[in-house]
């Protein structure tokens, strides 16, 4: 990747209690088999989360084109339907300063589909910080 990206979840999914934050490497998301328990809930949107950090990246690097030195923490809410879909997305924090890595980030976060059953609020916690060689990629 371009970028060191960490991402942290807490989760309302197929119950009444918040799960408890966590960290999830993309190597074991891809070793991950999506459930519909609470538990099971709370894996499959991590690996969800953990597919689709490509289009964070995506995001972020566009951004770093204009501002090669640009870091922070995305916070964004994310609310589920019960079919999968993203109902609505808004960022609850931005430290990068940066609306439209913003607004990129919220825009392809409405087009993620989790597994039927985990419904809810979920927050989730992105950490942008440009590594040497994403830097050396952005420059003109």
């Amino acid at each position: 990747m371009l970028f060191q990206l960490l991402v942290f979840i807490g989760v309302f999914a197929c119950s009444t209690n918040r799960l408890p934050q966590t960290q999830l490497t993309p190597e074991q998301a891809r070793k991950l088999k999506p459930k519909t328990t609470a538990t099971g809930c709370k894996i499959a949107v991590q690996q969800v989360v953990q597919l689709k950090a490509g289009d964070i990246e995506s995001c972020y690097h566009a951004r770093l084109v204009t501002r090669p030195k640009m870091k922070g923490r995305l916070a964004l809410m994310v609310n589920i339907s019960p079919n999968g879909h993203v109902q609505n997305t808004y960022l609850t924090n931005n430290t990068t300063n940066d609306k439209i890595l913003g607004v990129c980030v919220e825009k392809l976060a409405r087009k993620w589909k989790f597994p039927e059953g985990c419904s809810g609020k979920t927050n989730l916690s992105f950490v942008l910080n440009p590594t040497k060689t994403a830097r050396k990629k952005t420059k003109p």
